[in-house]
């Protein structure tokens, strides 16, 4: 008879998967439960140093820790990116022209040029390749 099954309807007392076979408490509240899950989890993302661990298990939870640090920064880069990207284009339907006017070619200037609504599109585009670079990066940091 095999342990692991697919059938959740079987599932009882001290069948894998279940509350009493992963050591929940049923009487724990759904907010415990996952703090519980969240500590747990925790333990593998962030390594803890110990006195009586040797210096290449020190280091290399050192290591892992840069590591962590490196990829939150990166996903809170990302995402700080990606939000900017409806300001930019507030930004450039604010500076399109109302209406078109005839321009003395004595009087041109960059902004009548459509330099600002340009740059804002090249922005747009920087801001998005930025935030999947700092996506990719992420996955290879961590």
């Amino acid at each position: 008879v095999s342990r692991w099954h697919t059938g959740g309807a079987m599932m009882g007392v001290g069948t894998p998967g279940t509350k009493q076979d992963l050591g929940i408490k049923s009487d724990m509240s759904e907010a415990e439960q996952q703090k519980r899950i969240a500590k747990t989890l925790a333990k593998h993302v962030w390594p803890t140093i110990t006195n009586d661990m040797d210096e290449e298990s020190k280091a290399h939870a050192k290591r892992l820790k840069r590591r962590v640090i490196a990829s939150l920064g990166l996903m809170a880069g990302g995402k700080l990116v990606t939000i900017q990207v409806p300001f930019l284009f507030k930004y450039l339907v604010d500076s399109l022209p109302l209406q078109t006017a005839t321009v003395d070619v004595a009087t041109i200037d960059a902004a009548s040029l459509g330099f600002v609504p340009l740059s804002l599109v090249v922005g747009y585009g920087v801001s998005r390749a930025a935030a999947s670079g700092m996506q990719e990066l992420r996955n290879a940091v961590y």
